[in-house]
């Protein structure tokens, strides 16, 4: 569509301009971009967040390659550990895995790598978080206005130039009294969890030698965060908001933390346990229940059976969704691997969460420990369609370039 190479080819004039400048902020940009279609091949779309993505990568092969060494930072595993993952896939898998799903996997690592080079400073650092806090500022205001005028107004807008559907609204999916919104993500659960890693990222920065970002802007995005989570009335999210507050008790600040964490548990107590109920009784909400996940559970137990090691491909994953009602909308990312990369894909998935928190030296491992678990703990309670992990791990190199510029208070 023409906004969408609008949009594409501003970028890359910018990077063209700018390139460091520019490439730090091609990561945040991206998350106001999953939705919208770049190019459509037949059953395949080519979405802006990744072209975006992508387009960096190729500038700095281009342009930049002998001045920032990508492969010497201490995240090279990530890169060999799904390198080989997806080349097995590929070669072994009885279904379909996918060239450009695979080529998008490894420009997302090599994208963290570059962003790991050129982040060589604090200005850098000030620079990168200042506008990513205004990019969530602004997903939190469509959420509000989704909210609002009970229709989301982006991709209203966005549809009138698209002649299929570009998204399911679930604001009239009432839960407690209120609809669910999905600001600029195709799904309420992604919006909540994404929102709610940046809460916690946040919550960190409390704890830096220099300030990162000022403390009025990070009271407003830790508001417009949480809010956030609440719009998006998702349980997945709630239990990613949750894990994510665990590393906030700081020894020299541990009593407030859990002061703090205990006030907010109160007030939100009858919204968490009534999400709590409608897991186990879905009369409760419109919310799936335990039944349905368990049924979820099994037919991707089968499938995993009978092709345990490498899967059965995602074109597999989606004749399961035709053929199955209680298939159609999966409620684990763990299912999703199970049928379609198998155990291979699982541990793959498994070893990027040890690999980006042990990568860290021990004594700093608490942070980034907490917002790669409250990550794969929810995708595993849902489906966080539109965001990999890849989003978590970005938040992580951020933390890891604070600790490397001895930021971090003792």
């Amino acid at each position: 569509m023409i906004l969408s190479f609008i949009i594409f080819i501003l970028f890359n004039l910018l990077l063209l301009k700018d390139f460091k400048k520019y490439y730090l902020t091609l990561f945040p940009s991206s998350l106001l971009f999953t939705t919208l279609p770049l190019l459509i091949a037949g059953t395949g779309v080519l979405y802006l967040s990744t072209a975006l993505i992508i387009s960096g990568v190729f500038h700095y092969f281009i342009r930049y390659r002998k001045k920032y060494s990508i492969f010497k930072n201490p995240f090279k595993k990530l890169f060999f550990i799904n390198l080989a993952s997806l080349i097995m896939l590929n070669l072994f898998c009885i279904g379909q895995i996918g060239i450009i799903y695979s080529f998008t996997e490894i420009f997302f690592i090599l994208h963290l790598f570059i962003l790991y080079k050129i982040i060589s400073s604090h200005k850098d650092l000030k620079y990168l978080c200042k506008y990513t806090c205004i990019i969530f500022i602004i997903i939190t205001i469509n959420g509000l206005l989704e909210l609002l005028f009970h229709d989301n107004l982006w991709f209203s807008m966005l549809q009138r130039f698209i002649d299929f559907d570009l998204y399911h609204s679930h604001i009239d999916d009432i839960r407690f009294g209120f609809g669910r919104c999905s600001s600029f993500f195709d799904f309420p659960i992604t919006y909540g969890d994404v929102c709610a890693i940046y809460f916690s990222f946040l919550l960190f920065l409390f704890y830096t030698k220099q300030k990162v970002i000022s403390k009025y802007v990070l009271y407003f995005t830790l508001i417009s965060c949480l809010l956030s989570v609440i719009l998006a009335n998702s349980r997945a999210s709630l239990l990613c908001f949750f894990v994510g507050l665990l590393h906030f008790s700081i020894k020299r600040n541990r009593f407030a933390s859990i002061v703090g964490i205990v006030l907010l548990a109160i007030l939100m107590s009858g919204y968490v346990i009534d999400n709590y109920n409608s897991i186990f009784n879905s009369n409760v909400s419109l919310g799936s229940d335990t039944d349905l996940r368990e049924s979820q559970f099994l037919i991707a137990l089968n499938e995993f059976n009978s092709h345990m090691l490498f899967g059965s491909g995602f074109d597999r994953l989606g004749e399961i969704q035709m053929q199955f009602e209680e298939a159609a909308g999966m409620e684990s990312y763990l299912f999703v691997l199970m049928i379609s990369t198998g155990l291979v894909g699982l541990v793959n998935y498994l070893l990027t969460w040890y690999y980006s928190f042990s990568t860290f030296p021990k004594y700093s491992r608490k942070v980034p420990f907490f917002i790669m678990t409250a990550w794969v703990l929810a995708s595993f309670t849902s489906l966080t369609s539109g965001v990999s992990i890849w989003y978590p791990v970005f938040i992580i190199v951020i933390l890891f370039k604070i600790n490397k510029l001895n930021l971090v208070l003792a």
